[in-house]
């Protein structure tokens, strides 16, 4: 008969560590899948009349939608989506689907204006059209001008907020609030994209936790 002993030490502290930290590592590389997933589902487009079939995801004309993704991992959990800082609501128009809710938007823009003879700022909003700015060519509904008449000064002070407001909305790709400007309210059909994304990840998500203890 062969005798023995044997002798276990518990490493608590060391094992919760270790599982803090592989969980942190999956929960990032799951949130980095579905990140990429989503941003390549969004299709980017020059044409701004442009838009996606109800269903799909939807098109991205300055390439702020899909840079306004973003995820972030803790050891408890995930967040991948759309923020609403670069963003605004949009984001979650277009994956729900719905009627927007007009609102006061907060969001400042920097400008240079002079709103005196002499100087220079927005003197119309009209259709979406080629404009320079910057020495560049770029798409907007905003027109400026040289203000050489006390006129021209009035009209584009009158029209200052809703110019300011404009450039915002272009900006952040906002449907809804270019819409408000021009006193319409649209209805968005349901463009998932980050849904989608998370169902497409799934097969691969529990192989993240595989051996990720031991291998952490």
């Amino acid at each position: 008969m062969i005798k023995y002993r044997a002798k276990t030490k518990m490493t608590t502290q060391k094992v919760k560590r270790a599982a803090g930290r592989a969980e942190i590592k999956t929960y990032q590389q799951a949130g980095r899948m579905i990140y990429r997933i989503a941003r390549n589902s969004i299709r980017r487009k020059k044409n701004p009349k442009a838009h996606s079939k109800p269903g799909t995801p939807p098109f991205t004309h300055t390439g702020a939608l899909k840079r306004s993704i973003r995820f972030a991992a803790t050891d408890k959990d995930v967040v991948v989506g759309a923020t609403l800082s670069e963003i605004g609501m949009v984001a979650n128009l277009h994956e729900f689907g719905g009627t927007p809710k007009k609102k006061k938007r907060t969001t400042k823009y920097r400008n240079n204006w002079k709103l005196q003879i002499g100087g220079h700022g927005p003197i119309e909003i009209g259709p979406l059209r080629l404009v320079k700015r910057r020495n560049q060519r770029v798409l907007s509904r905003v027109y400026f001008a040289k203000l050489s008449t006390a006129n021209m000064v009035a009209k584009s002070k009158a029209i200052a907020a809703d110019a300011e407001a404009m450039l915002i909305a272009e900006r952040l790709e906002d449907d809804e609030a270019i819409a408000a400007i021009y006193g319409d309210n649209p209805k968005y059909p349901p463009r998932p994209f980050m849904g989608p994304a998370l169902i497409k990840a799934q097969p691969y998500l529990p192989s993240g936790w595989r051996n990720s203890i031991k291998n952490s």
